[in-house]
């Protein structure tokens, strides 16, 4: 849904030291930047129980940066020794995992570096509540080797994930090895635990009541950091203290075993496999319970198979192991039961690795459009269907394997609705909606997928350019003829492409043709994916003349946020004067990301009576501008469109230079020109029509 909306801006920021440089650039060797740091974390369960949540599970709640030359030295001034994490900054994602997304100022390095981060700790020395685990304070002369292998935890008794409120937070540990640049670094967290989810199948349940699982063989400490190699992010093998201490048996029993079922409780250190040959002396557990009223008692041991003679299995940090008891006897070893090893590294999906991806979850029809579209589906699952089908003026049509084809059928400007393809348990859902015909120079969206955009006519000039009642442009010079359409800038590299002429969408660039045969819409595809955190972001549009000069440009605003999803903005309308003149506000500022209090909630900026919005600065505390990627070039490509200033100031200049601030005059345009700035009603407003 689009919503014209007249928004009063009632105090506006001009930039006083914008230079015409490249926006993208990796940084001079020390240069202090903003560098945004992607943290993927452990995949947590799914299963609700009383203990954690899924979300508590991976939560970090501060982080430590530690950056080692490539000798392995210690570069302190680069490092960052404690940075806490918001609520905000970490999200949950389709999968049920979390990552962080979180801007931090480092320097610049010309060299590859090693950068580890440590989550959940800190130094000795400092506050603890004991929900964080202590470790010693790195000093200048430390190596990396020597210095991660100090770094260690106890569990003195059971690990405590039962109270939400002052659960042990999980060390964690994740390490990045390239140059510091402005390009994102992305690093996978691994828990330094492992964790033991027990189960009973429906038929076991029914034959055996659970009273208490006891864990024996655990150790009571570990290291944050392995010294083995990881394979595709996984530890292969246990990484042990010098000295390894045995824990004395942990039980659990009560409400950590209720209806047969003990999850998000156990969590124990690393430890090695069982290597006698005469006597089991691994992890194992023993399960304590009645049958009939009648007290019995079975042994699990850390094997592919549950009995002592079977193949033994490391205890491996950031692992799940899944027991599953499916049948039990008298005897005390009169039990069968399964038990599945699960990496939880970011990603891995929660329903036993199956993946369902679509090639789009949005499709926007042109009205009057008779030609279908194809939705592309790839699945690891063996088969996938679509469900909940709630379509008004589309039919679909499976043509093969994994393409459905989307119809229309005869549908209106109200046509409208949406499905779901399912894959086991995993669903997509699937909005199909038609443009209105309506323009606009600034369109806001919600969700990634495909749109068109009419570039035939300049914004919202169908009826003419008119401000305050008054036409200041007929509608006749309101047409546009491009030879070309081109991305001039985005807050995020490929948030917004333009097709290729093939149905890909990788395009910062196309031609056109300007004769009668030309439809005037170009379709363009937004990928929220790619923006971090997926919170969206912003884009200028432009087309473009023979001359490779600039004649009108759209602001692109993606904000899932907006709407929550349900096509309907929040909004209040004001009348200060108690007339009849009534302004539409929306609840955040033009361009932000949220209306939250926060960094998010930043918007964009506007010279006095201009469409085309500025970039503002990263934070409320960080006057440095948000990195923009700036390509196309202006006007004959003399350069390329950069934040720069110009001495001239007209209305065709603002359109010819959209990243220029105007320094000089009022208006060059006589008359009706200078409604921009105001009306003869002396309101000295801006209108902005979304």
């Amino acid at each position: 849904m689009k919503k014209y909306i007249n928004l009063l801006l009632l105090c506006l920021l001009a930039f006083s030291s914008c230079v015409d440089e490249d926006i993208v650039s990796k940084g001079k060797s020390g240069e202090e930047v903003a560098v945004n740091l992607n943290l993927y974390l452990p995949n947590p369960t799914q299963v609700a129980t009383r203990a954690i949540t899924s979300a508590e599970e991976a939560k970090v709640e501060v982080l430590k940066i530690l950056v080692f030359d490539s000798q392995g030295y210690y570069v302190p001034e680069s490092s960052i020794s404690s940075v806490k994490v918001s609520d905000t900054e970490q999200q949950a994602d389709d999968n049920g995992g979390a990552h962080i997304s979180k801007k931090i100022s480092m320097r610049t390095t010309s060299e590859s570096v090693s950068i580890v981060v440590l989550a959940n700790v800190v130094n000795e020395g400092e506050t603890n509540d004991g929900t964080l685990t202590t470790i010693p304070t790195i000093q200048t002369s430390d190596t990396k080797n020597a210095y991660l292998k100090r770094l260690a935890y106890t569990v003195n008794s059971k690990w405590n994930a039962t109270s939400k409120d002052n659960y042990r937070r999980f060390p964690m540990w994740g390490e990045y090895s390239g140059a510091i640049t402005t390009v994102p670094i992305e690093v996978d967290l691994l828990r330094a635990l492992a964790r033991i989810n027990v189960t009973f199948s429906e038929s076991a349940s029914s034959k055996f009541t659970m009273s208490s699982i006891q864990v024996n063989n655990s150790l009571n400490n570990g290291l944050i950091v392995p010294t083995s190699s990881l394979v595709n992010n996984n530890v292969t093998v246990p990484t042990l203290p010098d000295s390894p201490n045995m824990n004395t048996s942990l039980v659990y029993d009560g409400d950590a075993v209720s209806n047969n079922t003990c999850v998000n409780e156990i969590y124990i250190p690393e430890a090695a496999k069982s290597v006698s040959s005469s006597s089991y002396d691994g992890v194992y557990l023993t399960i304590r319970g009645q049958i009939g009223g009648v007290d019995k008692m079975y042994r699990v041991y850390m094997t592919a198979t549950g009995k002592a003679d079977g193949e033994a299995l490391n205890i491996l940090r950031n692992h799940t192991y899944k027991i599953n008891v499916t049948s039990v006897g008298t005897g005390e070893n009169d039990l069968v039961v399964s038990i599945e090893e699960m990496s939880d590294v970011y990603m891995r999906s929660p329903y036993e690795q199956n993946t369902l991806t679509v090639s789009s979850n949005l499709f926007y029809f042109n009205p009057n459009q008779k030609d279908p579209a194809n939705l592309h589906i790839t699945t690891t699952w063996s088969s996938w269907t679509i469900v909940d089908e709630n379509l008004d003026g589309f039919e679909l049509e499976q043509i093969d394997g994994n393409t459905v084809a989307i119809k229309p059928t005869n549908f209106n400007k109200l046509a409208a609705g949406s499905f779901y393809i399912q894959s086991g348990q995993l669903k997509k859902k699937i909005l199909v909606k038609i443009d209105p015909d309506e323009t606009a120079n600034c369109y806001i969206r919600g969700e990634s997928g495909t749109y068109p955009l009419n570039v035939s006519v300049k914004g919202n000039g169908r009826d003419g350019m008119i401000a305050d009642g008054v036409q200041l442009v007929p509608e006749e010079s309101l047409k546009l003829r491009p030879v070309r359409i081109g991305i001039i800038w985005e807050t995020s590299e490929e948030l917004v492409r333009l097709e290729n002429g093939n149905g890909i969408y990788d395009q910062i660039s196309i031609p056109v043709n300007p004769d009668n045969s030309f439809s005037g819409v170009v379709n363009y595809h937004v990928d929220i994916t790619k923006t971090s955190g997926g919170k969206g972001g912003n884009a200028l549009i432009g087309a473009f003349n023979q001359n490779n000069e600039c004649i009108w440009s759209w602001h692109i605003w993606v904000v899932p946020e907006f709407d929550g999803g349900n096509g309907l903005v929040n909004v209040r309308t004001e009348n200060w004067k108690g007339n009849s003149k009534e302004y539409t506000f929306i609840d955040r500022y033009l361009g932000a990301l949220s209306s939250k209090p926060g960094d998010d909630a930043l918007g964009l900026l506007y010279q006095w009576g201009r469409k085309d919005p500025f970039i503002g600065a990263n934070g409320a505390q960080n006057p440095t501008r948000r990195v923009t990627y700036n390509y196309q070039p202006a006007g004959q490509g003399t350069r390329i469109y950069t934040w720069g200033v110009t001495g001239t100031t007209s209305l065709e200049q603002s359109i010819k230079y959209p990243t220029d601030l105007l320094k000089t005059g009022l208006c060059n345009v006589e008359t009706n020109g200078t409604y921009f700035w105001g009306t003869p009603r002396e309101w000295k407003s801006l209108m902005v029509l979304l």
